[in-house]
């Protein structure tokens, strides 16, 4: 499943004509972007493009030497470490710290798509993310807390000319549809099986 080709100018009924078999992609942004397909509960099939948009997505995650973490991900590959207090190289971040830098990104990436889409002149969007993990489980202390983030608390500027009140729907907007932002507000649930044959 390739990306969205960007380049592509079709409209909205032509692409979603061609390809709007579930699980795939319409093949232009653009086309996409002129669609009015919505992201909201009054609208939770998308508009005109139906279920087409459904994003499959596949990691392979191995070893890569000491405590080091290879991950790949289509023709993209992305690291992970631990500190050296833990025994590690430092060479990459932690996986929570790259959980908290997908949040980032995704909040960068929904503010980048809507103002896109609703043609908002939006310009040097900046993000912070910060959160706090006490490793004490991990480390089999027992105190019984979570293991993971207490809560991520989340800065974001951008420049803009909306009002106040403008750009408090649109940030509303952005928290309903981006794909992390929902992942980690709405707990995704999470299942594991052996591999087979190994």
């Amino acid at each position: 499943m390739g990306p969205l080709a960007a380049e592509d100018s079709l409209t909205a009924a032509e692409a979603a004509d061609a390809d709007n078999r579930p699980g795939r992609h319409g093949k232009s942004i653009i086309a996409f972007l002129k669609a009015d397909h919505g992201c909201s509960p009054e609208n939770p099939a998308g508009g005109p493009w139906g279920n087409s948009m459904i994003y499959h997505v596949e990691v392979e995650a191995g070893e890569a030497g000491n405590r080091r973490v290879e991950c790949r991900v289509r023709n993209h590959v992305v690291r992970a470490d631990q500190p050296r207090e833990f025994g590690a190289d430092d060479t990459a971040p932690t996986p929570p710290e790259l959980l908290a830098t997908a949040l980032g990104s995704c909040v960068v990436s929904t503010v980048q798509f809507l103002a896109m889409q609703r043609g908002r002149d939006v310009r040097n969007i900046r993000v912070t993310v910060e959160g706090e993990i006490d490793f004490s489980k991990a480390m089999g202390l027992g105190h019984g807390g979570r293991a993971g983030f207490r809560d991520l608390k989340i800065r974001i500027g951008f420049d803009s000319a909306m009002t106040r009140e403008e750009r408090a729907d649109f940030m509303k907007a952005v928290f309903d549809c981006g794909a992390c932002i929902d992942s980690l507000q709405d707990p995704t649930p999470i299942s594991w099986e052996w591999r087979s044959g190994e």
